[in-house]
């Protein structure tokens, strides 16, 4: 190659170079356009590798120092103290400087005026090293008007606003991080906390936290975290020696409070000393090597505890999706409840059956939350009767823990070899029965309606049979001849088709259950298939005691006892007669016979226009008439059959007979039998009959009166 082409090939790369270094440490055009106008204009924060500032007081430095893990910048003090700086804190301050628009400008400022605005001796200077240049802020007084603070930048001069002095006139304890926790080992796997009242070490596996001293037992997790987060966040109120020569000054030689984390990488501590002198509410502390602080005293109140409260309190402390089943055995009956393919099923001597995982939650939730109101060590009698395996998930220790029943009623749990005991209350023993009632799937049915064809109710007082129509809805059969209350029919074949229990009781009745005579039975048949039919049985027994709403119930061969409840309840309860019967639109009664003791009334229609026994009446009184028969629907269905003494209806008092048009049901004389009141308070009613139909009804008093007054 030619010398030539030599001195060429340099001139490229140091023209190269030049440009290249010119670009990496100069401001360019684009960057400081739009900015010339601003109070700082070369102030471009991407291009900030340092902020000096000089107080009265001392001056220090700010540095960025790269990069967080979301791209955000980060900024280390360097002068006169080396400490990670509040990057939020950092990045305020800087935009307060960077957007800063002038309040006012100021021209022809002289060295009198320097001194009259404070910004010979400012009051804080602050130099942003911005690529290869730098920029200096100065800021002096307030102005005399109250409208800022007079400032200088680079022999501009300008009011700015307060919020940029203040951004600034902070010393460098202002900008320097306040945590100082220690830096906690990777994974840490012990935990050592020294105080005045005692000394605890807890230690983790994949087990969780337990406690090693003073007791072999679980550990809360809950405290646990409590210390870990201390460690993580715990702040300083102020900083007092970076270098400390003289521990025992601050009572840190022998520390009231020291925590150390240990882990695989090695242990951290952090001690706490006396009091802080000075200031009330702070305590001196020192993480690890690092520099004497104070702390405020509350955020080391939580660790003033005792080493019971260091104790996983709870009888156990998995949580209900980290158990495949547990075993509950009381040295005779052992109950025990799998999941085998994701669904519990529970299994008591023969008894076996699918469990509903609501209430097998629900179960291990109450043992989970049941909380120890005291520990004691094991009693040398300690007998327990009762023992509670919970199987694990993911291959953890299944978690084994053995109760004893006291004479006063509370109980008595060990957790696997603990040497302790935890007292619970009596109400834990609720949990502790072998018994299938608490995990027992509370959907009896899944059937689908349209299969049940027929439903047969034995009641004390007769029965009903309900088949399907021609429309395809249930209607009585028997007795024959009654309208059905279509509306009821069909709400009750989809009750039973997805017949649930409220709660169960009993794995078997018990005397005073009433089932072994009930008083309601209820049998219907499913055919889910021409040649696929099932008959199901609900027995219904006595009422809860103590006024409590429903009653105890058996279904199908299931000997358990269940809570019957609610609309199912009242359905299967009363006969299911149409309770609109006794009514008959206004538009198509011609006349109305009113019977009250021997006298006998006539109503009669003309049009617009009413005569009571031939006498014209106001309309007002023959529009109530009327409409109190079209309002007049049964609150309730007393029976089939003939009328009971107490109703009335043998003798009845009165009698109301309606004649109604040709293009209205039959029949076309409808006579309703009027006889006693029954019933007390909102019950109260008046039981009446159609006379051509074998069912008796209870209805309100007001229709009747308005009826009846027509005869007095």
């Amino acid at each position: 190659m030619k010398r030539t082409n030599y001195v060429i090939f340099a001139l490229v790369l140091a023209m190269f170079g030049y440009i290249t270094l010119r670009e990496r440490f100069s401001l360019s055009t684009g960057e400081t356009a739009d900015r010339s106008e601003r109070v700082v204009p070369g102030l471009v924060r991407d291009r900030l590798h340092a902020i000096r500032v000089v107080r009265p007081d001392g001056r220090y430095a700010i540095t960025a120092s790269g990069r967080d893990a979301d791209g955000d910048p980060r900024f280390r003090l360097t002068a006169p103290i080396t400490a990670e700086a509040d990057s939020d804190l950092v990045l305020s301050a800087i935009s307060a400087a960077e957007w800063a628009d002038p309040v006012r400008t100021l021209t022809d400022v002289d060295a009198a005026a320097r001194r009259r605005y404070g910004l010979d001796h400012p009051r804080v200077s602050v130099t942003f090293d911005v690529a290869n240049q730098a920029f200096t802020l100065a800021l002096g007084r307030d102005e005399v008007r109250g409208g800022g603070v007079y400032a200088e930048c680079d022999g501009r001069f300008f009011v700015v606003a307060s919020e940029l002095a203040q951004a600034f006139d902070q010393p460098a304890e202002h900008f320097r991080v306040k945590r100082v926790g220690a830096a906690m080992p990777a994974d840490p796997h012990a935990l050592v906390i020294h105080s005045p009242r005692g000394d605890v070490r807890l230690t983790h596996d994949q087990a969780g936290w337990r406690m090693a001293t003073p007791y072999q037992a679980l550990a809360s997790e809950g405290r646990a975290n409590v210390v870990l987060a201390f460690l993580h966040t715990v702040a300083a109120t102020r900083f007092v020696d970076e270098h400390p020569t003289d521990l025992g000054r601050y009572g840190l030689d022998a520390p009231s409070l020291r925590i150390t984390a240990e882990g695989a990488s090695g242990s951290v501590s952090f001690s706490v000393g006396a009091a802080c002198s000075g200031h009330e509410g702070e305590r001196y502390a020192r993480s690890a090597n690092g520099p004497v602080v104070c702390v405020s005293a509350s955020e080391i109140a939580p660790l003033d505890v005792d080493a019971r409260a260091y104790l996983e309190l709870r009888a156990s402390r998995t949580e209900a999706g980290g158990v495949t089943g547990y075993d509950l055995h009381d040295g005779v009956r052992t109950l025990s409840v799998q999941d085998e393919e994701g669904t519990f099923h529970f299994r008591l001597g023969s008894q076996t059956g699918a469990a509903d995982p609501e209430a097998v939650e629900e179960w291990l939730e109450g043992i989970r939350n049941a909380r120890a109101t005291d520990v004691v060590p094991v009693p040398a009698g300690f007998a327990p009767g009762v023992r509670l395996t919970v199987h694990r998930n993911q291959g953890r220790d299944d978690d084994v823990i053995r109760f004893a029943r006291e004479a006063d009623g509370t109980w008595l749990g060990r957790r696997g070899d603990e040497s302790l005991v935890m007292r619970f209350g009596a109400s834990l023993g609720e949990r502790l029965v072998v018994s299938t009632t608490l995990v027992r799937d509370r959907a009896l049915l899944h059937e689908d309606p349209s299969t049940i064809e027929a439903i047969t109710i034995t009641r004390p007082d007769g029965r009903e049979v309900l088949r399907r129509g021609s429309e395809g809805l249930l209607e009585l059969a028997e007795p024959a001849g009654i309208p059905t209350e279509t509306a009821r029919s069909t709400d009750l074949v989809l009750r039973l088709a997805g017949l649930e229990a409220v709660r169960f009781v009993a794995d078997s009745a018990r005397p005073e259950f009433g089932l072994a005579s009930p008083r309601i039975v209820v049998a219907f048949d499913v055919a889910r298939t021409p040649t696929e039919r099932t008959t199901h049985q609900l027995r219904v027994g006595a009422s809860l005691p103590d006024g409590e709403p429903g009653a105890y119930a058996t279904f199908d061969e299931s000997p358990a006892v269940f809570v019957l409840v609610g609309a199912t309840l009242e359905l299967v309860a009363s006969p299911l007669a149409s309770r609109q019967t006794l009514s008959t639109e206004s538009l198509f009664i011609d006349a109305i016979d009113v019977r009250v003791g021997a006298k006998t009334v006539h109503l009669a229609r003309n049009g617009a226009q009413f005569t009571l026994d031939g006498a014209s009446l106001e309309d007002s009184r023959g529009n109530a008439a009327l409409n109190a028969v079209a309002d007049l629907r049964a609150t309730s269905v007393l029976g089939y059959g003939l009328p009971g003494a107490t109703t009335g209806l043998s003798s009845p008092a009165a009698a109301i007979t309606i004649h109604r048009a040709a293009e209205s049901a039959e029949p076309r004389v409808l006579t309703i039998l009027v006889g006693a009141t029954m019933g007390v308070g909102d019950e109260v009613g008046i039981a009446v009959r159609r006379e051509d139909l074998a069912v008796n009804y209870l209805v309100a008093p007001a229709s009747i009166a308005t009826l009846t007054s027509l005869a007095r």
